[in-house]
């Protein structure tokens, strides 16, 4: 297997907040970063799959297995940057 890196933008509560931090790890996403750029949710993976689409539909699942979460979309390293960075991408 290959340890694949990607970030998903994610909408819906604060995965940091609470309890949520436990069912993000309960989840099966110990394998995130979670955190907040400019106002955006994002959760940074080194997730070992055989392709990079299995480990994205994987951590996909995961994630909105949790009540009101939802993965926006799959960014690469140069958004991230630029969301990091406070480009405006609306």
């Amino acid at each position: 297997m290959t340890t694949h890196t990607f970030t998903l933008i994610v909408d819906g509560p604060d995965l940091q907040a609470g309890e949520l931090a436990d069912h993000v790890f309960e989840a099966g996403c110990d394998d995130a970063l979670i955190g907040w750029a400019d106002g955006v949710q994002l959760a940074d993976f080194d997730r070992e799959a055989d392709t990079l689409e299995d480990a994205v539909q994987s951590a996909v699942a995961e994630l909105e297995s949790i009540a009101g979460v939802a993965a926006v979309r799959v960014v690469d390293d140069r958004v991230r940057a630029a969301i990091s960075a406070g480009f405006d991408h609306t």
